[in-house]
Parts: structure tokens; C-alpha cells; sequence
């Protein structure tokens, strides 16, 4: 068989539409696990797919499988940030830059009213059983 360019034996299939495939393939199988602890172990698949790709079919298969694994893990997996639903920050966008301003060194001092969790406070003693 003749070589290419590249040093590498023609392969029977396009290398491109291959990484497509599985990329593609991979995401499906990760779908139901949508668990937020798992999703360093998705991005490791993803990156386990590039290494494979680059070794067995070159540099720009991987640069493919790297983009496409890329945007198909932040629009699959990763919560966009200032989703209605996403409870990173509670606190209104009015509020947020003073709520938690203590003393001098920018610490937290006391959370306002609202934000407090239940309980007798700091220093009290707890009330035991109901």
C-alpha cells in the first residue's frame, strides 16, 4: 500500500466524520448521568477521546475531536451561570456586593435576616428534642 503525505496508511473510512461519530456517540451514553459530580468524569471521556484520536489518526482528527468534544460538553453538561434556575448566588443582584461586607477585611460579618439559617444563633444553647 502506498503511503500518504503524512507517513500514515490511507484509512478506509474519513477520520473526520469518525470523530463526529463518536463524539456524538459518547455524549448520547453520558446523557441520563447528568449528576454535577460527575461531570469531570464526562470531561475526562471527552479528553480520553482526543488522546486516542491524536495517536491513532493525527494532529488535525485531534484538533477536531478537541473543539467538538469542547462545545458539546458546555452546551450539554455545564449549567449556563445566569440561568433563573441556578442557586450559586441567593442573594438579589441589589444586594449582593454589601450582604457580606464585615469589618475590615472584608469578611463575613452577618448575614441579613432572610439568609440566616434556623437555629438559636451562635453562643445560645440549643433547645433539645420537640
Amino acid at each position: 500500500m502506498d503511503k500518504d503525505l503524512t507517513g500514515m496508511l490511507p484509512l478506509p473510512f474519513n477520520p473526520y466524520l469518525f470523530v463526529l461519530l463518536v463524539s456524538s456517540v459518547i455524549t448520547l451514553l453520558m446523557l441520563p448521568i447528568k449528576d454535577p459530580s460527575f461531570l469531570p468524569n464526562n470531561a475526562l471521556l471527552y479528553v480520553l477521546l482526543v488522546v486516542l484520536t491524536g495517536s491513532a489518526l493525527g494532529q488535525r482528527p485531534a484538533i477536531l475531536a478537541a473543539l467538538i468534544s469542547s462545545l458539546l460538553y458546555a452546551h450539554v453538561f455545564v449549567p449556563p451561570p445566569f440561568f433563573p434556575g441556578n442557586h450559586r448566588n441567593p442573594l438579589p443582584a441589589e444586594r449582593r456586593h454589601h450582604a457580606h461586607r464585615g469589618p475590615a477585611g472584608g469578611t463575613p460579618d452577618r448575614l441579613p435576616e432572610e439568609h440566616r439559617p434556623a437555629g438559636p444563633g451562635p453562643g445560645k444553647p440549643h433547645p433539645g428534642p420537640l
